[in-house]
């Protein structure tokens, strides 16, 4: 969390609570492993096509 902290992207954005819980950090792993696997499906379906797929740009 903390070099996710320094990404321009995250100035400026607290962590949650959360974070300092070892146990509800655990359980929010396989939601951020699904978030990361949804991204890199858009990311080589764009690149199949030939089209730009930029950090974020599944979001919209």
């Amino acid at each position: 969390m903390q070099l996710a902290s320094e990404w321009p992207e995250m100035r400026g954005h607290r962590p949650s609570r959360t974070v300092s819980d070892p146990t509800a950090v655990r359980l929010k792993v396989g939601h951020a492993l699904t978030v990361t696997e949804t991204a890199l499906a858009f990311l080589e379906d764009a690149r199949r096509r030939g089209e730009l797929c930029r950090p974020l740009d599944w979001l919209t």
